[in-house]
């Protein structure tokens, strides 16, 4: 009898460790799964990363070539800002490439042919700009007029496109696999649901027939004591309810389950969608400003009476144009940015910059806007070195967004100030602060004014223009570099933009 007990006991114990290695066996499979359907999404975004780089670099040198045309027609400073970003963004999304693509080597292969082509189309528009601002114009006609330029461009679209189409068959390939690795979980977790339940299932009804066994033997051996029958009876009550519960337990997890797949297809979705919407965005902003762009050029071109004189009232007609020009490209680029930075693909590249130098650059580009709206400009900086890790390009942004809203919004005879000053009590943080006389914010407006698509008060310069996101986009821009853009107001007597940066460890 004995040994039959200790037979029975053993398999108890072997049935009740079981579960527990099938459990581990399972739980080590899933995890390998779940890293390698990971890793499948990891690639299909670094692909599609890529195709994104590979759109803005072209638009980039498009954008170059746009505004070297402008400022040789119209001899405009505003198209030399535009063709240097342009120009140096081209050469930063072309080294993004280059690193996105280091493990394909036909892509490397092909950015090698692209690379010195897109440079020697930029040393081309460099070379035009350099004679027209020397005076020599025959220089400068001569490089438009070779159709070097145009075959230089047409081998850089050719090669653009043969990137994106490598990239495409990549992402269709990676997003198969990572659907396949999705399916292969799915069924190893569903299997392993299966199998665990069955196993409890039979560990159960072992436990059942064993504790069943028991209260015969006990029916036996005392027929005549109640209270042990009570407890027999009792046990294999609460062995149903643990059953039921099992039941029900089961129930509950199939039901999470099928909750938790339904999320990460709504998530898959959420996700295609919005790479949908950034790859649109990327391309319509494009679409609509090389238009835009012709419209100015060909304007321009009407205003020097390249195509016959022009009245004074055509004039007034191509002004108006021009500006209906100038404020819908505004608008594009003011979407395109927000929609850049609203899904976080925007990269900051954080150094150290002389915000005294910067300032300069800046004046430069506003003290004529303002003086034709009546405005006078000072500054004012009370470190003789001011050196901010920041990003350059969108510090000027920030800087010309805050000039732009005084100027909107200050009365013709009022003033605009710019201050550069050390936080009181902490020198490491710096505070560049546009104050203007203009007709100030209410109190319980000021929170609002930095969210998207808001417009306050009428601007004293014309109608609301803009789509009302240029302090949403430079808030966010500030944050990006950690820093803080701030607001102080009183109706009637102006408003104070506060921007705070960290100031570099450095100063010379």
């Amino acid at each position: 009898m004995s040994r039959n007990w200790y037979a029975r006991a053993s398999s108890r114990r072997f049935l009740a460790l079981a579960p527990v290695l099938l459990m581990l066996g399972f739980t080590a499979w899933t995890a390998i799964l779940f890293r390698r359907t990971r890793d499948a999404r990891a690639w299909v975004q670094h692909t599609e990363n890529v195709i994104l780089n590979s759109m803005s670099a072209l638009s980039h040198v498009q954008d170059a070539e746009a505004g070297e045309r402008g400022y040789l027609i119209s001899g405009s400073q505003d198209y030399l800002a535009t063709y240097a970003m342009g120009r140096d963004s081209s050469r930063i999304e072309l080294a993004r490439l280059r690193r996105l693509t280091s493990d394909n080597p036909r892509q490397q292969s092909l950015l090698t042919v692209l690379e010195p082509i897109v440079e020697q189309r930029l040393m081309r528009l460099d070379s035009a700009l350099t004679g027209q601002r020397r005076g020599d114009t025959s220089v400068a006609l001569e490089i438009v007029r070779s159709p070097r330029g145009r075959q230089l461009m047409d081998s850089a679209r050719i090669i653009f496109d043969e990137l994106r189409t490598e990239e495409r068959r990549l992402l269709a390939l990676r997003e198969r696999r990572q659907e396949d690795d999705e399916r292969t979980t799915s069924i190893v977790l569903l299997v392993g649901v299966l199998l665990s339940a069955l196993v409890s299932f039979l560990v159960s009804g072992s436990f059942g027939r064993a504790a069943k066994r028991q209260a015969d033997i006990s029916r036996e051996l005392l027929q005549r004591n109640d209270k042990l029958q009570q407890q027999a009876v009792a046990i294999d009550i609460a062995n149903q309810q643990l059953q039921e519960q099992q039941v029900e337990l089961e129930a509950s997890a199939d039901l999470m389950r099928e909750h938790t797949l339904e999320l990460e297809r709504t998530t898959d979705a959420l996700r295609q969608a919005n790479a949908a919407k950034g790859m649109f965005l990327a391309n319509i902003s494009h679409e609509l400003r090389t238009p835009l762009n012709a419209i100015a050029g060909h304007v321009q071109l009407v205003e020097m009476e390249l195509h016959g004189p022009v009245t004074l009232g055509q004039r007034g007609a191509l002004e108006r144009v021009s500006r209906a020009q100038r404020h819908l490209l505004a608008l594009i680029n003011d979407i395109l940015n927000f929609s850049k930075l609203e899904a976080g693909r925007v990269a900051f590249d954080i150094e150290e910059v002389d915000v005294i130098a910067l300032m300069q650059d800046v004046s430069a580009m506003v003290e004529s806007q303002m003086t034709t709206a009546g405005l006078s400009f000072t500054q004012h900086c009370d470190a003789t070195a001011c050196i901010v890790l920041a990003d350059e390009e969108k510090l000027r942004q920030i800087l010309i967004n805050l000039f732009g809203n005084a100027t909107k919004f200050t009365p013709f005879g009022g003033s605009v100030r710019l201050d550069v000053r050390p936080l009181d009590g902490d020198d490491t943080i710096m505070l560049l602060s546009v104050s203007d006389t203009g007709i100030g914010i209410p109190e319980d407006k000021l929170d609002q004014i930095f969210d998207p698509f808001v417009q306050l008060g009428a601007p004293t310069a014309g109608p609301l223009t803009g789509a009302g996101l240029g302090l949403a986009i430079s808030r966010d821009l500030a944050r990006g570099m950690n820093g803080e853009l701030t607001v102080s107001s009183r109706v009637g007597e102006g408003s104070r933009f506060t921007l705070a940066l960290r100031r570099a460890t450095r100063q010379s």
